[in-house]
């Protein structure tokens, strides 16, 4: 009887351990076989959002073009997600400086980063740095989902012809303050103020990423040549 107790114990443990393993590591190759890591170390997260965390930086590893070979280990004991990938020459220093951003994107009433919400990130299906060769200028168009199209029309019919602008926001720093001169009737809009070719293609860039809302820092790092 104490012989088939302890085998289902023993059973038991070595299930919740495969488990683990399972829900800990992504990708498909071992740890060893990469030459590179980066460690986000977040605070005062718990374990689903440990979960959302590394969800988040593995869809901006997936969406570079090329993205290298990774694997994901999420350490719930130390709030840390562990990246471990190949080495890309170029693509390890930019991913290193953007992947903690937040790229939080968001449209409010007014001018102040306190007025109501729109909506945010979300609601965008995409965004592209284009030229406006009538105004010789680059900006950023941003193409809304069906329901943050109705958020923007129904903010702007009520705002238009007021002084009231609905002001844009991309990490708590404002982008553009357009006064709204009449209902939107279309699913895009096309943002400008001061941009440049790459200005303008780096906030595409961080509009279309996943918005991260947790802070990180960069624990530890260490690139193979």
């Amino acid at each position: 009887m104490k012989r088939t107790v302890l085998t289902v114990i023993l059973s038991l443990m070595i299930f919740a351990l495969s488990g683990c393993e399972e829900n800990l590591n992504r990708g498909e190759s071992d740890a060893s076989d990469f030459d590179s890591f980066i460690c986000f170390t977040a605070s005062n997260v718990t374990d689903s959002e440990l979960d959302e965390i590394a969800s988040i930086i593995e869809s901006r590893v997936t969406s570079s073009d090329p993205a290298p070979e990774y694997r994901i280990i999420i350490e719930y004991d130390t709030d840390t997600v562990r990246l471990n990938f190949n080495y890309m020459e170029k693509w390890a220093e930019h991913f290193i400086e953007t992947a903690a951003e937040r790229n939080a994107l968001e449209f409010r009433k007014g001018d102040s980063i306190d007025g109501e919400l729109i909506l945010t990130n979300k609601n965008i299906k995409s965004a592209e740095a284009i030229y406006d060769t009538a105004q010789r200028h680059y900006g950023v168009q941003i193409e809304f989902d069906e329901y943050g199209f109705d958020l923007f029309s129904n903010a702007a019919e009520e705002l238009a012809g007021t002084d009231i602008p609905i002001s844009i926001w991309l990490d708590d720093e404002l982008i553009s303050s357009p006064r709204v001169a009449d209902r939107i009737m279309t699913e895009t809009v096309f943002l400008s103020g001061n941009l440049d070719k790459q200005s303008a293609v780096d906030i595409a860039e961080k509009i279309n990423s996943v918005p991260l809302y947790y802070d990180l820092i960069i624990s530890d790092y260490e690139f193979g040549a």
